[in-house]
């Protein structure tokens, strides 16, 4: 019997990781009957992908949070049990949206990644990737660090509910619509624009690239002309992104060491960093092709964590260690 459930969950499993919404065409923003954002199936019209839009601590039988965190004045680190919700409110708008058509089936958009983050960027210096998630209603654990100073501003923000922010975030694979375009990279000019932004950093992630290729999209520094939709949709973002990524750069793990570009496949795009490859400039010339094609995409999204239950047993929680 534990072997006939195995294969069943496995092949659950299998089947959610095969899922393959369209990320770049979500339907909130212009259908009226939907009041929540849904991203549609890549094949089948009538199965749609949501995300939950909230996660709670889990508690033990004695209502305490399984949460901990041990630090000294110059690092910490934390465990924690999670587990993703729909609120009432929320279920309700999808049961809304499935009443308005009998043939319409919904599904929680296929987890690639998930990890949990603090809202105060870079509050916590490293965490633990929870490979593939979990449903909705599963636990999932995580653990991670803070260093330096930021140990000790980590535990005063645990003392007081609304001074710390603590979201489950999750990295989600899916299609673009069908690009049908030519582009252009005028490579000298996006070299130069993606060298001047390094003097701030030292590496740049996977989200600042799309954030920079766009910009360099929107001053036509790269032209894409497309055969009907928009240049700078998500999809083309994303598409020549990965030239770039491929045409002069490095992924890095979070120890900053080199990665083999099919390790990077494993990682999540958005949360990975990429150093700069030095280039002779003057041998770079442009690049020019046309592609019809979907391409993978990558969303990452984030629902808040309550973290009262942490304030109310903080003593028992969170304990200093005296050095």
């Amino acid at each position: 019997m534990k072997g006939f459930l195995f294969i069943v969950i496995y092949i659950f499993w299998s089947l959610n990781l095969q899922a393959r919404p369209v990320l770049s065409s979500p339907i909130g923003s212009r259908s009226t009957d939907v009041r929540v954002q849904l991203y549609p199936d890549h094949q089948d019209r009538n199965l749609f992908y949501y995300f939950s839009d909230s996660s709670a601590l889990v508690k033990d039988d004695y209502g305490y949070p399984k949460f901990s965190y041990t630090f000294t004045p110059e690092f910490g680190y934390f465990s924690a049990t999670v587990k993703r919700q729909n609120s009432a409110s929320f279920q309700q708008k999808l049961k809304i949206f499935l009443e308005k058509n009998n043939k319409r089936r919904i599904a929680h958009l296929p987890i690639y990644t998930s990890s949990l983050e603090s809202q105060r960027g870079g509050l916590i210096d490293s965490y633990y990737h929870a490979p593939f998630g979990a449903p909705v209603g599963a636990e999932m654990g995580f653990s991670g660090e803070a260093k330096g100073s930021k140990a000790l501003i980590l535990a005063r923000s645990l003392k007081n509910r609304n001074s710390l922010r603590l979201q489950n975030c999750y990295n989600t694979l899916g299609l673009s619509d069908h690009l049908d375009g030519q582009i252009t990279i005028n490579m000298k000019e996006t070299y130069k624009e993606f060298n001047a932004r390094l003097k701030a950093k030292a590496w740049f992630l996977g989200a600042d690239i799309k954030g920079i290729v766009r910009k360099l999209v929107q001053n036509h520094t790269i032209q894409i002309q497309t055969n009907g939709g928009n240049g700078e949709d998500e999809g083309y973002i994303r598409e020549v992104s990965n030239r770039l990524v491929e045409k002069f750069m490095t992924p890095l793990d979070y120890k900053n060491t080199s990665l083999d570009m099919k390790d990077k496949k494993k990682k999540s795009f958005l949360d990975l960093k990429f150093k700069m490859n030095i280039q002779d400039i003057s041998k770079l010339v442009n690049i020019k092709y046309r592609i019809q094609k979907r391409v993978e995409m990558e969303l990452k999204r984030c629902s808040p964590i309550e973290t009262g239950s942490i304030t109310k047993f903080y003593d028992e929680v969170v304990q200093k260690v005296e050095l």
